[in-house]
């Protein structure tokens, strides 16, 4: 299998994720690139759930840069945020929705490899997206629990290029989890 289109996925992948845990806004037009090769990537190799999930990256991604630049107060950059308990189990109970659906449908509907632990990681990216967005803490706990299922689920379909890109991932989101909440308690916006 040609690896171009991964590799050029992973390289932006990684340069996103590492602007994100430094708060750079430019996270948002490099992971932008890096999505929309991911989406061709995996609806080749017939994960259907990261392939769509891209999809949702990509419109997020606009709003998400917007927000980041001017959804403070007074259109200044937006401050990071910690979740309400409300909030909190809202965003719980849209991951198992979206896992309980998407896995039966990708089970029963389609050819797809690994439907339901396919379908978790990506309602819990999705539930990460919507919080990072937002600039909410709580998007790294999410984001930890993505890179930590992808490694299996990546290692089971030998895609070894995106499987060190998580493993990376899963460092740099403890890393950026603790500089958000260093932040955080400094009141720091960007």
């Amino acid at each position: 299998m040609d690896t171009t289109l991964e590799w050029f996925a992973a390289v932006t992948g990684l340069a996103s994720v590492i602007l994100t845990a430094r708060r750079n806004i430019l996270c948002w037009p490099v992971g932008i690139a890096s999505v929309a090769a991911y989406l061709f990537f995996f609806a080749r190799i017939k994960l259907y759930a990261d392939s769509i999930l891209q999809v949702f990256f990509l419109v997020t991604s606009f709003f998400g840069w917007w927000h980041w630049a001017r959804g403070g107060e007074g259109h200044s950059a937006a401050p990071i945020r910690v979740l309400t308990f409300a909030h909190r189990v809202l965003t719980l109970a849209f991951v198992t929705a979206a896992t309980v659906a998407s896995g039966y449908l990708l089970r029963y509907h389609t050819d797809a490899s690994f439907p339901f632990w396919d379908s978790l990681a990506a309602g819990l990216s999705i539930g990460a997206q919507v919080l990072l967005m937002r600039k909410a803490l709580e998007s790294w706990y999410l984001w930890i629990a993505v890179d930590l299922l992808s490694l299996g689920l990546y290692a089971a379909k030998a895609v070894w290029v995106t499987f060190g890109l998580y493993g990376i991932f899963l460092v740099l989101a403890i890393v950026g989890c603790i500089a958000w909440q260093r932040a955080f308690a400094r009141g720091e916006l960007l």
